[in-house]
Formats: C-alpha cells, sequence, structure tokens
C-alpha cells in the first residue's frame, strides 16, 4: 500500500468512526477522531481544510455550550489570555507576542499545558517579572474533561482578548476557544504553509506574510476581512553566551542552521552550491548546524575532509551566526525563521526562491532582499560578496534593517487589538502549493499514521485499530527500555 492510499484508507475510517460517534453523543471519541485525522493531514500536507472534522468541532461545541454558562464578568479586572498548546521555551513565536502583550495595561494570563512546568524558564521568568499569571491546565486524557478544564480558566478570567497559538491537531484548545463570549479571539498562524485545524475558533487570523494570507484565504477559506497580515521577528535571548568554533575563529565559513531533510531534493541543488563555492574558495569552511539525514554532509566531507563540519543545533547559534562570513539559507525547504536570525545578525541569508515560497519572511526593501530565481543567481552573488569584502560589508550592514523590530512589532500588535489592522495590508493573490505538496508527499513516514491514531488520549479508538495501538505501544516500551538499558 502507497502512503497515499494508506492515508486515504485511516482517514476514511476515522471520519466514518468520527461521524458516527459525533450523531451518537460520544464527542470525546469524535473528537479523537478529528484529532487524529488532523495529525495526519498536517503530515501528509495535501490540502487544507477538512470540511467533515470542521463540523465535528463546531458540533460539539455547540453541545458544550448547553452545559457550560459563563458566570457574567470578573472582578473588573481587565485581561489577556494568550493560549499555548506547545508549552514551549523560546522557540517560535510565544516569546514576541508576550513581550509585546506585556507592555499592555492589561493583565495577561499565560495558558499553557501542565507538561510545561519545568520546561520554560526564561519564559517564566519573563511573565512572573512582569507581573502576568500563568496557568498550568492538565490537557492530557478525555478531551471532554480537557475543554471543561481549559474553559474554567477562561470563566475565572473573562478576558476581553484572547490569542489562539496551538498544534495543528489540538482540538480541545480550538473547540473551548468557539466557546468564548465577548471575547476577540486572534488566531496566530505558525505553520502558514501547512494544514491545520479549527477555522471557525478565531475572529481574527494573524498572517505573518503574503504567502500564508493567501492559502488562509483561498485554500482554507477564511474571509480576507478576518485575515491580518504582522510581520515577526527572532527573539533572541541576549543571555546565551557564545561557546566556541570547531575551528580557528579567524577562518572565514559558511553557515547553514535547520533539519538537514530542509536540504535534500530537487536535485542535490543545496550540496551543490556549497561543492562549488568551496572549490572556488580554497580558504573557505563549511560549518553545518543540525539534525537528520547526514548523507549530503558525508559526501562533503569525503571531499573536502577538514574543511567540513557537522553540529548538533545549539542554544548559542545566533552567536555563530553573527560570526559566519555568509549565511546559506537551506534548499528546497526555506528555514523562515533561520532567515531572519541571519537578518538581524547582520549575515546576508543568500536564499533560492522555490516556487515563491522564500518571499515573505523579510520585510521588502527595494534589492536589498537576497532572494534569488535560481542556483546560478544566487552563486554568483555568492561569489561576489565573498571576493570584495567592502561590498560584503555594505549588504550585510543593510539586511539588517529588513526585519521588523521589537518596537514596531508591538506598535502593529495595539493597532491590531484596538482597531483590527495593522499597518501591513495582506496582498492575497494567487500561490503555488503543488512543489510542497510534493516535498510533504516525499517526506511522509508511515509510521506517522499510528503516531497521530494511538495516543493515550485516543484509547477509545482502540477498539478500531487494534494493531496499531499494540504496535505503537510496543515500540515505545522498547525505545524506553533500550534508553535505559542499552541496545
Amino acid at each position: 500500500m502507497t502512503n497515499a492510499e494508506a492515508v486515504s484508507s485511516y482517514c476514511k475510517k476515522l471520519n466514518s468512526i468520527m461521524k458516527k460517534a459525533a450523531a451518537g453523543g460520544n464527542y470525546n471519541k469524535a473528537l479523537s477522531a478529528a484529532s487524529s485525522i488532523f495529525s495526519i493531514e498536517y503530515f501528509w500536507n495535501q490540502k487544507y481544510v477538512d470540511k467533515d472534522a470542521e463540523k465535528c468541532l463546531v458540533d460539539t461545541a455547540e453541545y458544550m455550550k448547553k452545559e457550560l454558562k459563563l458566570n457574567g464578568r470578573n472582578n473588573g479586572q481587565r485581561y489577556i489570555m494568550f493560549y499555548d498548546s506547545f508549552g514551549l521555551d523560546l522557540r517560535g513565536l510565544a516569546a514576541i507576542y508576550l513581550r509585546a502583550l506585556l507592555e499592555d495595561e492589561r493583565t495577561v494570563v499565560y495558558v499553557t499545558t501542565a507538561e510545561a512546568v519545568n520546561r520554560q524558564s526564561v519564559l517564566k521568568k519573563m511573565l512572573t517579572e512582569a507581573g502576568a499569571v500563568i496557568e498550568y491546565v492538565d490537557m492530557r486524557g478525555d478531551y471532554m474533561d480537557c475543554i471543561r478544564r481549559l474553559y474554567e480558566i477562561y470563566r475565572k478570567y473573562t478576558p476581553e482578548i484572547a490569542f489562539e497559538y496551538n498544534q495543528p491537531w489540538d482540538v480541545a484548545g480550538m473547540v473551548c476557544f468557539m466557546l468564548f463570549e465577548n471575547t476577540v479571539r486572534y488566531k496566530i498562524n505558525l505553520t502558514d504553509h501547512a494544514f491545520w485545524g479549527g477555522v471557525n475558533s478565531f475572529d481574527y487570523c494573524l498572517e505573518f506574510r503574503d504567502y500564508g494570507a493567501s492559502v488562509s484565504n483561498l485554500f482554507r477559506g477564511i474571509p480576507a476581512e478576518k485575515i491580518i497580515k504582522l510581520p515577526f521577528y527572532p527573539y533572541i535571548n541576549e543571555n546565551i553566551p557564545f561557546a566556541c568554533l570547531p575551528f580557528d575563529e579567524g577562518k572565514r565559513f559558511i553557515f547553514t542552521g535547520g533539519s538537514l531533510y530542509k536540504t535534500i531534493g530537487d536535485g542535490n541543488i543545496y550540496y551543490k552550491i556549497v561543492t562549488e563555492l568551496l572549490e572556488k574558495f580554497p580558504d573557505l569552511l563549511f560549518l553545518y548546524a543540525g539534525s537528520g539525514d547526514e548523507s549530503g554532509i558525508r559526501q562533503l566531507q569525503e571531499k573536502f575532509g577538514d574543511r567540513i563540519y557537522h553540529i548538533k543545533e545549539r542554544p548559542d547559534f545566533f552567536r555563530v551566526i553573527e560570526r559566519c562570513t555568509i549565511y546559506l539559507n537551506s534548499y528546497p525547504i526555506i528555514g523562515g525563521l533561520m532567515t531572519q536570525y541571519a537578518a538581524a545578525a547582520g549575515r546576508i541569508p543568500l536564499t533560492i526562491n522555490h516556487e515563491g515560497r522564500a518571499e515573505g519572511f523579510l520585510l521588502d526593501g527595494d534589492d536589498e532582499v537576497p532572494i534569488y530565481n535560481s542556483e546560478r543567481e544566487l552563486l554568483d552573488e555568492a561569489e561576489k560578496l565573498l571576493s570584495d569584502e567592502n561590498y560584503l560589508a555594505e549588504r550585510n550592514k543593510k539586511v539588517s534593517q529588513l526585519v521588523i523590530s521589537p518596537e514596531q512589532f508591538r506598535s502593529e500588535l495595539k493597532e491590531i487589538m484596538t482597531n483590527h489592522k495593522s499597518g501591513y495590508p495582506a496582498n492575497i493573490k494567487q500561490v503555488e502549493t503543488e512543489a510542497i505538496k510534493k516535498e510533504h508527499e516525499y517526506a511522509f513516514k508511515p509510521l506517522y499514521i499510528p503516531q497521530s491514531i494511538a495516543r493515550p488520549a485516543h484509547k477509545s479508538l482502540a477498539v478500531h485499530f487494534p494493531f496499531l495501538f499494540i504496535k505503537h505501544g510496543f515500540g515505545k516500551v522498547s525505545s524506553t527500555l533500550k534508553r535505559k538499558f542499552g541496545k
């Protein structure tokens, strides 16, 4: 069975389970099936909305409205709620939104999963020092109970504004947001190129670039009047010191960071670029930070020996970018956040505009945006940069201006909360999506299916997928034993 056939078969079965369970009033089971569908479709990424699963969420919300009643306003204190189902520390966009919101006159209520209690040292310090409220909620187990627990926190504060920053399959969070009354709800679209569920759980969708705005309008069916564009910037933790480089700091080097899967495919162009630059400039080194398929790195090492260095992702990566000569973006999948980190560090992020998906990560700056339409164009620019130190310095200086500042971000977010608009109009246009669908199809692994279905919260599905639950459960036990006792 091909991956396409497997995805179709499992999603079709889950859809049937979901509809039957919802019709019988078993909403927890229905949500388990819906969450499984959302998760599989996120990894598969061949479409952008699942209307049947979305209807299941709406029907569940209508049922819950009869059970849950809002008991009026709180004690008069004004609140902004920020719901974060990821519960990470500095990865993603939570930190930059919270940094801006903490400047507001209203009190921020940060709500996240109970599992995050000991893994957010920087974020917790930021929130505590600013006088924010932190609420940890148990989002494990029965989805209906999760909705009730999350709603109780909402009932406690009844915020004027709520931000939804969640995983593509977080059905409990999505349904709960549908229950909010007299609260303006904003969805932060983190993965604008990929599938996610919950298109009915917000009043406004915050997009960081035109590509995502176009996908949300044209393919997710979100009305243009509900879409607001707000570019983001990379959060930089100034307290993380630079460690060291695996070679003499005086050496010139190309740097790339991110998962290695982003460099695989489309004729091996990424590695061809690195090869040509290293051949042309014998003093140049190459450093890659990230994990994954190392086959391309090993081939470079066989050819160039100790001029090739591969390290794991590390906390001081921004300090590494500051020391590189040029930053080479991953390809065929672009590293959007890494593009911004490079620009913020004053290092030009050389990027091939693969099917238009490199656009929108940096602010428009006439000809200063370092995006090229072909391998040859990028190589010509790279060779010019590496051959002329004055030109390199000039380009690096200008590129740092292509990222929105924290002050401007805060000002725009305030304007959004006040008037539901920003100074960055969304340009909705036809966009190419087939290339990224092919890349996800290529990267899809069969294990994503049992990972999506056989979760502890989905035990009601075990009777329908006994083999998946047994196999997935055994695999997790086996992995735990290997880690504890060795192979």
